[in-house]
């Protein structure tokens, strides 16, 4: 596997030009890249850390929240993506499921050791899936882990059969977390500026537009934290399994449910008016 380490976080900025050349690229390969870039001493930087709590409603804490971590690392990602041999253009694709582990509470404080990796591709009936895995150690322990599937979208070699299982919802119970969400239209760049995700689907109408897209849209990963911000205070040790489903289109508004049922949590971010599904997802105490 070659291994490459960084001695600090690459600047995203300086890798859109490189992205940009990946749309020529077609999807004909078979196999990822065995490759993992890491960065072995990250210090979080507070005032960063407190931007991103304060758009996707989490308070500033000693610990870090459920995905800071990802956004750190997705200049990793990009790195990856355009330093090897990978097979798909990278604008455009679709982040559609995200896992968290939590092994313990990350702090602050902690220098981190971050590193992501190739997963696999497998076939889809839109294209082609493939993931990123990505660990954060503390002191050479695993505190912290993530699995990134995106979807890029395309023709699909063979037959890719269609799951007969029907997906539960959520009905109303007494007890239930429920809450509004009312999305501007200028989430998107607002919330690039802070991860560093310039996905032009996310930027604005006329660029998402290009990949396919009647508006921008908005980023999985603030939906998906700004779904968990809501549940309140997490446990120390968690698995937290997000799909993301229907894209949300900015601006608009979306209405959070969500039901605890003894160690684990189930949630839906749905469209306020219409209750179509955007996001489902599941929190279990470990």
């Amino acid at each position: 596997m070659p291994n490459r380490s960084f001695q600090s976080i690459p600047k995203p900025l300086g890798l859109f030009a490189k992205v940009a050349l990946s749309t020529l690229k077609k999807n004909h390969f078979k196999a990822l890249p065995h490759a993992e870039y890491s960065v072995d001493a990250v210090k979080i930087n507070r005032k960063h850390l407190s931007s991103y709590n304060s758009i996707c409603g989490y308070q500033d804490l000693d610990t870090l929240p459920p995905l800071y971590l990802g956004i750190l690392s997705m200049p990793l990602q990009l790195s990856l993506m355009v330093g090897e041999d990978f097979p798909f253009a990278i604008l455009g694709i679709v982040h559609i499921r995200n896992t968290v582990e939590q092994f313990k509470p990350v702090n602050v404080t902690d220098t981190i050791a971050l590193a992501t990796r190739f997963g696999e591709i497998t076939p889809h009936e839109k294209g082609k899936l493939f993931t990123f895995i990505t660990t954060a150690k503390v002191k050479g322990e695993i505190v912290w882990e993530s699995v990134a599937s995106y979807l890029a979208r395309g023709k699909t070699e063979g037959v890719v059969p269609k799951s007969d299982k029907k997906e539960s919802r959520l009905t109303a119970k007494p007890n239930d977390i429920n809450e509004d969400f009312v999305l501007p239209e200028d989430l998107g760049r607002r919330y690039a500026l802070i991860s560093g995700d310039f996905n032009f689907i996310h930027i604005h109408a006329v660029t998402a537009k290009a990949f396919g897209f009647k508006r921008a849209i908005a980023h999985g990963m603030w939906t998906k934290a700004r779904s968990v911000a809501a549940l309140g205070t997490l446990p120390n040790a968690y698995f937290l399994d997000v799909q993301f489903k229907m894209p949300v289109f900015l601006p608009n508004k979306v209405h959070l449910q969500a039901q605890k049922n003894g160690q684990k949590t189930t949630f839906e971010l749905t469209g306020a008016k219409d209750g179509k599904p955007h996001l489902l997802g599941t929190l279990q105490e470990r």
